[in-house]
């Protein structure tokens, strides 16, 4: 299935403990990192470069960074992304809803 996404990065973000939603054509289209907290941060968020349609991505209470979050902006079809909690900064927020007009972010900082 060539528009399928390799079966090893789902196997790997599943592992993770990552709630995954696949479309028929086996490309993921919502991944959830929220159950998984602090353990996933800036190296596991790197395993999506491979994913080709992400369309939903949930960091809330992770620990990734401006750094780990900065590449998502080259994901074109996100559609909503979820940072509330993380370790991302206000300003790169600000940024990435500049740069990523089709997509939704959610973020609440913490005070």
């Amino acid at each position: 299935m060539p528009d399928a996404d390799p079966p090893e990065l789902i196997e790997t973000l599943r592992e993770l403990g990552a709630r995954l939603r696949l479309r028929k054509s086996g490309r993921l289209h919502t991944v959830d990192f929220s159950p998984c907290g602090a353990a996933i941060g800036d190296v596991q968020l790197a395993l999506l470069d491979e994913a080709q349609k992400l369309e939903e991505l949930d960091l809330s209470g992770t620990s990734v960074t401006d750094a780990g979050v900065e590449p998502l902006a080259g994901h074109k079809t996100l559609k909503l992304l979820t940072l509330s909690g993380s370790q991302v900064s206000g300003e790169l927020v600000k940024s990435l809803r500049k740069r990523m007009i089709g997509c939704r972010i959610v973020f609440l900082e913490a005070r």
